[in-house]
C-alpha cells in the first residue's frame, strides 16, 4: 500500500471489527486492529435487489 492510500486513511484510530470499505463504501471491510483484510461483506439490513419468483 501506498502512503495516503484510502486504506492508510481509514485505519487511523480505528478499532477492530467491521468497517465501511475504504475502496468500496457500499461493502464492509474487516480491520483486525491493524491491517485491513481480504474479508468483505454487504452491510446488514441492505438486501439485493431480487425478482419477484426469488
Amino acid at each position: 500500500m501506498t502512503t495516503g492510500s484510502a486504506f492508510d486513511r481509514a485505519s487511523r484510530a480505528r478499532p477492530a471489527g467491521w468497517h465501511e470499505d475504504p475502496e468500496d463504501p457500499g461493502r464492509q471491510r474487516w480491520f483486525d486492529g491493524s491491517t485491513w483484510t481480504d474479508i468483505t461483506r454487504r452491510p446488514p439490513g441492505k438486501r439485493r435487489a431480487s425478482c419477484r419468483c426469488c
